[in-house]
């Protein structure tokens, strides 16, 4: 990643700042593969761009991109470990817009419809295979 893009992300800017410029590969451990790869290059296509600030993101405040809006179409678990490694490595911008997707998905949902979305048992479910106490 171009140390521009590096920039989006509060962690890995002080991981350089405390460690140095390197050719090395850093070694990022918290997080798999795949949505490195994906945070990777959501960071080349906004680097040069500033950290949002607190107004920024607020949720009502934050409008997705129509580029964001299409690089973020992915699967429920995709868009989940993509907000865990935006999170973990503090990319502001991309945590914002990416739970904005999911907000966007909520919105107008009954409880049923959410269940489905996210793959939540239901109490029944849950009893049936044991998880819950025998009294709840």
């Amino acid at each position: 990643m171009s140390e521009t893009a590096i920039k989006q992300s509060k962690t890995l800017t002080d991981l350089v700042d405390n460690f140095g410029k390197t050719n090395e590969v850093i070694p990022i451990e918290n997080i798999e593969e795949a949505p490195l790869k994906i945070i990777a290059t959501w960071c080349e296509h906004h680097k040069g761009e500033g950290i949002p600030t607190a107004e920024e993101s607020i949720p009502m405040m934050v409008e997705v991109p129509d580029w964001d809006r299409e690089f973020l179409k992915m699967s429920n678990m995709e868009l989940y470990n993509l907000i865990l490694a935006a999170d973990f490595l503090d990319i502001k911008r991309l945590l914002n817009y990416a739970c904005k997707i999911v907000s966007e998905m909520c919105t107008g949902k009954t409880a049923e419809e959410l269940r489905q979305i996210f793959g939540i048992p239901t109490d029944e479910e849950d009893a049936a295979n044991g998880l819950l106490p025998p009294n709840a």
